[in-house]
């Protein structure tokens, strides 16, 4: 059966206020990241739930997929700065944190312990989000959810007038 106008935009708001709780999400675990410096494990992590939070808007769903008009880029006022963290976390969303790829910057390495026991020892590494990024991703993330929440509440007045319509709202 085709959806309904009424459950159409009640599923676009609902997209909506989750996209601006997800932008929360990333703001979260990116001031985390901003006070985080020995635990690389913990570091790693909050970098993977950034990308993940941040970019989970922008991605398909059967929900709704974000319309374009909301992906930064300088012809809708964004800095470049903005469309290059967009890209950044598109790009690495992708090949380092909800995947492995092989260009994901990881590494690791099973190297000989330098005692003479036989034992071995791991390394592990990574290509990690550069601190300096941090400030500005948490600025986008701020401005990208208060434009997910400004169009929830549209489409909710939308609800509320479609409602009055009807007689009701449900």
């Amino acid at each position: 059966m085709p959806e309904t106008e009424l459950e159409h935009l009640r599923r676009q708001t609902l997209a909506y206020q989750l996209a601006a709780d997800d932008m929360g999400q990333a703001m979260a675990a990116a001031m985390a990241l901003r006070d985080e410096e020995d635990d690389r494990n913990l570091m790693l992590a909050l970098e993977c739930a950034i990308a993940v939070c941040y970019m989970r808007a922008f991605t398909k769903s059967t929900l709704m997929t974000v319309p374009q008009k909301f992906v930064p880029a300088m012809s809708r006022g964004y800095s470049e700065q903005e469309v290059a963290l967009h890209q950044w976390f598109r790009e690495h969303r992708d090949s380092a944190y909800a995947h492995t790829d092989k260009d994901s910057g990881r590494i690791a390495a099973v190297l000989p312990l330098e005692n003479g026991s036989g034992g071995v020892g791991w390394s592990l590494g990574w290509e990690p989000f550069p601190r300096e990024w941090i400030n500005p991703a948490i600025k986008l993330f701020l401005r990208q959810r208060e434009l997910f929440r400004a169009k929830a509440l549209e489409l909710e007045a939308k609800i509320k007038a479609f409602g009055q319509r009807s007689g009701s709202a449900d």
